[in-house]
């Protein structure tokens, strides 16, 4: 049985209404069925319909035998079994038998992930992921078993067996609506909005009169900017006839024939 507490600043979360799911080891989640055996006795979690459609695998039966896997409000019950086949190693080899294993249980929180999928809102839920490790030469996590003497001796064996270790590693992710945040975000997008309008609409026009080479680029833009047709003396001088049909066709070249035929009538007009 795996028990939970979700401690903010502000209050307690208990596993009520948390999705729980089990992370195997090659990267699939699976949810934790609804312990109960009738209708009546299963509550689902909030936005169950949405949790059903994105882990549509579950990771056991919540029956309470064989492979039992479910999760309730007292807590998650998870049998051994599952939690070495998700591990990857069920079956156990014989030198993990011998000499003892670590199963490293990391639970992971958050209600941070999917906010925008249909139906919107925070969608809470506990990841278990159960990690196989081996012990060191310096553990010391093992029991002592006493036998009886073996014939005349009186003297009884000690028989030193290592066993299996299930620690736990706790993280977790909890975010909140906050308006003032998002007016603050709001407004810093906006202001970086009016900067980079102000950057393409002054900013670079200047810099395009003061290069010769791009100053057909600064009328273009103040055609396209205000729907104006420039004054001839704009245009005139800028560069030579030819040169200046070259570069408006180049720049034009994506636009309608109607548009760039207008606007080679200008230059033909204006040089």
């Amino acid at each position: 049985k795996l028990r939970a507490d979700i401690h903010t600043e502000r209050f307690v979360i208990n596993q009520n209404g948390v999705q729980s799911l089990l992370r195997f080891h090659d990267g699939k989640l699976k949810r934790l069925l609804p312990l109960g055996t009738t209708p009546s006795m299963i509550k689902p979690v909030p936005s169950f319909d949405f949790f059903e459609r994105r882990y549509p695998e579950v990771c056991g039966n919540s029956l309470g035998y064989g492979d039992f896997c479910s999760g309730s409000t007292w807590g998650d019950f998870i049998a051994l079994s599952v939690l070495l086949e998700a591990a990857g190693a069920n079956p156990l080899d014989l030198e993990k038998r011998r000499t003892g294993f670590v199963l490293q249980l990391r639970i992971l929180y958050t209600n941070a992930e999917d906010f925008w999928q249909w139906p919107i809102g925070f969608k809470p839920r506990i990841i278990y992921e159960p990690v196989l490790q081996n012990y060191s030469t310096d553990d010391t996590v093992l029991f002592q078993r006493l036998r009886p003497s073996q014939g005349e001796s009186s003297a009884g064996t000690v028989e030193i067996i290592k066993c299996v270790f299930l620690k736990s590693v706790s993280l977790g992710t909890h975010v909140e609506w906050s308006t003032e945040k998002a007016l603050t975000d709001l407004a810093i997008a906006v202001t970086l909005l009016k900067i980079s309008h102000s950057i393409v609409n002054i900013l670079a026009p200047m810099a395009y009169k003061a290069t010769q080479s791009l100053k057909h680029v600064a009328v273009l833009h103040s055609v396209a900017a205000q729907s104006a047709t420039p004054v001839c003396d704009q245009v005139h001088g800028v560069h030579g006839a030819a040169q200046m049909r070259r570069k408006i066709s180049r720049h034009l070249a994506t636009e309608s024939v109607e548009v760039t035929k207008t606007g080679l009538d200008l230059v033909d007009r204006f040089v």
